[in-house]
């Protein structure tokens, strides 16, 4: 039976052998598993994997591809730069770009949360109307 746990230290979820007793994430941290919250349990791979892809995006607060349920804004602006990290990559985007990867994750205003992004320094203007994260 496999199962999906989120790791203590980095938040990120994985999928573990519900028989072991510890499992080491990514991180390097160890998961005691019997204490450990199960977020869901199948006795197929697949559906562990799956369940694991849905549950970082989740985590991330970016919507998962293909998902098409209502989508709610991060309400944190650390949150919000997870989310944006994971969609925007380290690659330079146009004011455009951004402004559809901010609706992705149901952000209304999104000219006025790239000024705030800009202002506290996770955004950074290369060039007029293009950014990259800090």
């Amino acid at each position: 039976m496999y199962g999906v746990v989120v790791c203590s230290r980095c938040e990120r979820a994985r999928a573990v052998n519900l028989s072991q007793k510890t499992s080491t994430c990514e991180c390097g941290s160890k998961i005691p598993i019997q204490r450990s919250k199960t977020y869901f349990k199948s006795d197929s791979q697949r559906e562990a994997a799956e369940a694991v892809r849905q549950m970082n995006a989740r985590l991330s607060g970016a919507p998962a591809p293909g998902f098409e349920g209502d989508v709610r804004a991060p309400q944190r602006k650390e949150d919000l730069e997870s989310a944006l990290s994971g969609l925007f990559g380290n690659e330079v985007r146009t004011r455009r770009q951004l402004r559809a990867l901010l609706a992705k994750l149901g952000v209304g205003d999104s000219d006025r949360v790239i000024d705030e992004l800009l202002a506290t320094g996770v955004l950074f203007e290369p060039e007029k109307n293009h950014f990259r994260l800090v």
